[in-house]
């Protein structure tokens, strides 16, 4: 979802507007845009010192074209240049000598941005799938062994669950000797561990809940695991960043031991109505039912239009009990601040589907807003 924030910066190219600015607004930050979005989407390269200088330019992953002919992968790479050359950096390869020194031909090779660079893992991606898939191929390169969250990227990481989030003072500029620190110790035992689980680090309060403010240690280390089932769990403060214990925390994490809940959650009511409440601790039982299908509405308890609401759900709850394909229970609760996998929907009241636990698009949403 693009950042807000109370000022728009727009790209103009010859007096045309292109496109709107959603990324960080820090000098470093502004400068890369810019001069990612002059010339020409991908860059021509022709000679191996080009390939080398190009493979090391950029503090994000690097994509390169490797095409002898114009085949549909080679039409959709420059489809995604053009729509994602703000976020990366691209280059197309036809030179036969040079394809033969990248070992590639009609697929995308992703390199690894030089800091990054371990022995525990390849420095580069090589795609060779089928077009439609490329996109989700570019998104994803990011998530390495141990990739680097923000909060720009975080939804391209949480996907891979259970996830173990390190937060600390990452600066490869300023701190790159104690991050570089850290980051050897996660990719050791990532290396052990993976696919079992995946890690990741980022700067602190990257996660994405409210959490108590002395939950750090004396360190400056924090660590946090997202578990299968999106719920939070922060590992205690007392617990030393080391080998040993970030073991034991993984080890921990794959047999069951930690698992994440609700930094907080209202006391689970009475239910006596139909329409019943959801609360923290009980939305997964309530609505994420297997045999059931709900209609949720997500509200505000300060919101006039949620309020009148209630009866007509009151009302479709009755009418809709009953026959095999009838939604065999409606409800409704808070806000989806505290809950996983709830951050994409916005505004009260909101009226969402859950078909046995598969989520649908909300009632109200603006893409359905937009497809009228």
């Amino acid at each position: 979802m693009p950042k807000r924030t109370s000022t728009t910066l727009k790209l103009y190219r010859k007096g045309v507007e292109e496109r709107r600015y959603y990324g960080e607004r820090t000098p470093k930050d502004l400068v890369r845009y810019a001069l990612n979005m002059l010339g020409d989407h991908a860059k021509s390269i022709s000679t191996e010192e080009e390939l080398e200088k190009f493979t090391v330019s950029d503090p994000e992953y690097m994509f390169v074209g490797a095409f002898a002919e114009d085949t549909e992968l080679y039409q959709e790479f420059l489809k995604q240049a053009e729509l994602k050359r703000e976020f990366f950096r691209f280059a197309l390869v036809r030179d036969p000598e040079l394809l033969k020194k990248i070992g590639q031909t009609n697929a995308v090779v992703a390199y690894q941005p030089e800091f990054l660079r371990n022995k525990w893992e390849p420095s580069r991606k090589v795609f060779t799938g089928i077009p439609f898939d490329l996109g989700d191929f570019i998104h994803s390169a990011r998530v390495d062994l141990v990739g680097v969250i923000t909060r720009n990227t975080k939804e391209e990481f949480e996907v891979f669950r259970p996830l173990l989030i390190t937060s600390f003072d990452v600066d490869f500029d300023v701190n790159r000797k104690h991050t570089n620190y850290v980051r050897n110790r996660l990719l050791k035992v990532a290396s052990e561990f993976s696919p079992q689980i995946h890690m990741t680090m980022g700067n602190l309060n990257i996660t994405r809940y409210y959490a108590p403010d002395d939950r750090y240690n004396d360190t400056g280390i924090v660590m946090t695991v997202i578990d299968k089932a999106g719920w939070e769990y922060t590992v205690p403060k007392e617990t030393e960043f080391s080998l040993e214990n970030l073991r034991k925390v993984v080890t921990d994490v794959i047999s069951g031991e930690i698992k994440g809940k609700p930094y907080k959650s209202d006391e689970a009511p009475v239910q006596k109505k139909r329409v019943k409440k959801a609360v923290a601790d009980t939305f997964h039982d309530i609505v994420l039912d297997e045999t059931k299908n709900v209609l949720v509405e997500f509200y505000s308890p300060y919101c006039g239009h949620c309020k009148s609401s209630n009866p007509d759900l009151q009302r479709a709850s009755f009418e809709s009990k009953g026959g095999a394909k009838a939604w065999s229970s409606l409800k409704w609760m808070p806000c989806p601040t505290l809950f996983p996998d709830l951050s994409s929907l916005e505004g009260s009241p909101l009226f969402t589907t859950y078909r046995k636990v598969k989520i649908l698009v909300p009632l109200n949403s603006r893409e359905n807003e937009q497809s009228k």
